[in-house]
């Protein structure tokens, strides 16, 4: 494809403007091909990475910059450098997503894509996304369906799935879609779940964000649960594995005190292969389900005032193994993803 008289004005070869072109931020690929209409079709032809896309009804992100619709005019924002820019503009949203996203002669691949609000967004049908995780609300099946036309089949299963508790959150329905049941990693954003409900979850690779709500017993009885059996396939099938955000040290203190009940913990090593050694609580807590099965707990201090919990079943030997995969793989998509982002949402 040619860039009309770009290509020979500029002084570079197609293939270099690709390149250039690919290595830059998506907003200001959007701002040069608004500057530079000779090479607004060429620049559609280069396929576009969004680290974080945020749809909202009146504004939307993409990346760091905000870019707002009201009041007769559209508001550009870069979050980076508090540069700020008004134009007229009467277009709608649909327009709006139109203009920057949509054209693009391969699908936009989304590290993180938002939508946390439960109304449906109107999409323009020439929008494809190719999303390695998502943010929705708990309606799923009803986001679901609505994105159905604009996410690519790859997006699938999605590497992590963030479901934001609202009402009617728990109901089973919410998590028996396919996109739910076969995420890498469920996130459960805003609100906690009994534990009864969660060990009847499909997925049995959950977050808990918001798990304060929980108690020593409530832990006891998803290990009881786990370690009697009483779990599908529990003996066999293995790969458990729940995280859970607390922010009370005593609850902690109180799980890691299970030690003295199950019996055989505190006699694997302290945590320190990859990931943040936990000073307060740093030994594996390790309970022999059967010859081939254990369950292990161990503590990740995630911030000042936050802690991570995982408790995890699988094949004996293979805890440590897929704890250090699980926290590579964790640790680069916070960093290609900016998932840490994903924690405010529950404002909106």
């Amino acid at each position: 494809m040619e860039t009309g008289n770009f290509s020979t004005t500029s002084g570079f070869s197609d293939e270099c403007l690709k390149s250039i072109l690919r290595f830059m931020d998506a907003n200001q690929r959007f701002h040069l091909s608004q500057q530079c209409p000779s090479l607004r079709s060429f620049e559609k032809s280069v396929p576009l990475y969004v680290y974080e896309l945020t749809l909202l009804q009146d504004k939307l992100f993409v990346n760091a910059v905000e870019y707002q619709l009201g009041d007769g005019q559209l508001t550009v924002l870069d979050k980076r450098t508090g540069q700020q820019i008004r134009e007229p503009s009467r277009h709608s949203m649909e327009d709006l997503i139109s203009r920057l996203l949509s054209g693009y002669q391969e699908p936009l691949s989304i590290g993180l894509l938002l939508i946390p609000n439960s109304e449906v967004l109107k999409f323009p049908e020439s929008l494809k996304v190719k999303a390695l995780c998502l943010t929705i609300q708990s309606n799923v099946a009803s986001v679901m369906g609505s994105l159905s036309k604009m996410l690519d089949e790859k997006s699938f299963p999605l590497r992590r799935l963030y479901v934001i508790g609202h009402k009617d959150f728990e109901k089973f329905e919410n998590f028996s879609h396919d996109a739910c049941k076969n995420a890498k990693k469920l996130v459960i954003l805003g609100r906690s779940v009994p534990v009864s409900f969660l060990c009847s979850l499909p997925n049995k690779r959950i977050h808990l964000e918001s798990a304060d709500d929980y108690t020593v017993d409530d832990f006891m009885r998803l290990i009881e649960k786990w370690a009697d059996g009483t779990t599908e396939n529990i003996k066999t099938a293995g790969n458990f594995h729940y995280k859970f955000t607390l922010s009370n040290p005593e609850l902690v203190k109180q799980v890691f005190a299970l030690s003295e009940v199950l019996g055989d913990a505190g006699k694997k090593d302290p945590i320190k292969f990859f990931g943040k050694v936990c000073e307060e609580f740093p030994n594996v807590i390790v309970y022999t389900v059967s010859d081939t099965m254990e369950i292990y707990a161990y503590c990740e201090k995630k911030s000042p005032e936050k802690w991570l919990l995982t408790i995890t079943i699988d094949r004996v030997g293979l805890n440590k193994l897929y704890y250090m995969i699980e926290t590579l793989l964790d640790e680069f998509m916070d960093k290609v993803e900016g998932v840490g982002k994903s924690k405010h949402l529950c404002r909106y």
